[in-house]
């Protein structure tokens, strides 16, 4: 009879295990997920710093309005890899 009354408690024990290892898994990959958009937020203001400052060194004051433009459509070719034309043609 010892053998069910611990069947409840045992199974307990395993469940609270459970819930504590996927809260901590959750919690690293939540941290990856910031780790990841900090990178990827740094690297376009580093981006968008040095295309700023080329434009100011060159003092092309005509294309400094289209920088964010510029900047943000460059940025996406890379994370995309696909050409402009087919990654238009897919949302259109």
């Amino acid at each position: 009879m010892s053998s069910t009354s611990e069947l409840p408690r045992g199974l307990y024990k395993a469940n609270v295990a459970l819930q504590v290892r996927l809260v901590k898994l959750q919690q690293e990959s939540s941290q990856r997920w910031r780790d990841d958009s900090n990178r990827l937020i740094n690297n376009a203001i580093d981006v968008c710093s040095s295309a700023a400052q080329s434009l100011m060194n060159s003092c092309d004051w005509q294309k400094m309005p289209m920088l964010p433009a510029d900047s943000f459509r460059d940025l996406a070719q890379q994370r995309i890899g696909e050409s402009p034309s087919h990654f238009l043609g897919c949302c259109q």
